[in-house]
This record gives C-alpha cells, sequence and structure tokens, in this order.
C-alpha cells in the first residue's frame, strides 16, 4: 500500500511509506541564493504524490496536526526538523499554507521492519 487515508469522528489520517527524512539546512550557492538539494526535491515530490492519491481534500481553515515518525534507525534528529519536512511536502495538498497549523504534536519511534510517518489533522473550527 503506498498510503493510506482514514478518518475516525472528524480526524483525518494518511500514513506515508518510507523512512522520515528531516529537513535539510538552508544552502546557499556563493552570491548566496538559497537553493535546494535536488534530492530534498524529489523526496518532498514523492510524498506530495502519495498524498494526492490519497483522496484527502485540502483544508482552507485553523488545523490541528499530529505526526507519529517511525523510523528505521535510531540516528539522532529533531522531531522540529522531521515536522518542517513533511509539512512542506502536504503544503498545497493537505492545507493551503503551514500558517494553518494552529496546533502540533510530534512523536518519533523505531521499526527496523515498517519506517512510516502517519499524519493526523482535524479542522480546528470543527464543530461537535
Amino acid at each position: 500500500m503506498l498510503g493510506g487515508l482514514g478518518t475516525i469522528h472528524g480526524v483525518r489520517c494518511v500514513t506515508l511509506p518510507g523512512n522520515p527524512r528531516p529537513k535539510a539546512r538552508p544552502r546557499f550557492t556563493r552570491t548566496g541564493k538559497p537553493y535546494v538539494l535536488s534530492e530534498e526535491r524529489k523526496a518532498e515530490t514523492r510524498i506530495r504524490g502519495i498524498l494526492k492519491e490519497s483522496g484527502i481534500r485540502c483544508s482552507s481553515g485553523p488545523l490541528l496536526v499530529a505526526c507519529l515518525f517511525i523510523r528505521s534507525d535510531r540516528r539522532l534528529v529533531d522531531a522540529d526538523n522531521l515536522e518542517k519536512f513533511a509539512w512542506d511536502a502536504a503544503q498545497g495538498v493537505l492545507w493551503a499554507n503551514d500558517h494553518q497549523i494552529i496546533g502540533h504534536a510530534a512523536l518519533i519511534g523505531y521499526s527496523s521492519t515498517r519506517p512510516r510517518t502517519v499524519v493526523a489533522l482535524v479542522d480546528a473550527d470543527r464543530k461537535g
């Protein structure tokens, strides 16, 4: 399965297969112009494709987001860098802009056999 989407009581979840990757540090040319490494751009494009295939609709209002990052190794990574990569890949697919995220949580776990990222989101202005 490429990715999974489920909804339980207004919580929309999508599972992204593969080892979660942190957002790389900004890179600059000799003249000071910022750029993104092609490897990172390709990875974001792959994740964006899986998210589009899931059929989840793009939210326009405030969101609460929780990410569970299941990594295949115990290399030290910051949860905020893992979140930033996932958020950048999801921009324009799950939400229009990450400034819509008004609350968030991130957890890191380990599985050598099934690394993945699970993203759960709730519309913060949802009634009920």
